[in-house]
């Protein structure tokens, strides 16, 4: 969760939101961001998740699903 937080706060300063524009994005459930293990998104105020599964080989992680 603290990658995810870090992204979308770069994102949001990257856009140079203001405060109203943030409270839409993080309501839009259209939107969604790119986590370490997947694509996150906000729903009824709650973080929900598409989950991918991961191989890690030497360091290295692939998507298997």
């Amino acid at each position: 969760l603290p990658y995810d937080l870090i992204g979308l706060i770069n994102y949001i300063y990257k856009k140079e939101y203001k405060f109203a524009d943030v409270l839409e994005l993080l309501n839009s459930p259209d939107k969604k961001f790119d986590g370490v293990d997947g694509n996150f998104y906000f729903k009824n105020n709650m973080i929900e998740r598409e989950l991918d599964i991961l191989k890690i080989n030497n360091g290295n992680s692939f998507v298997i699903n």
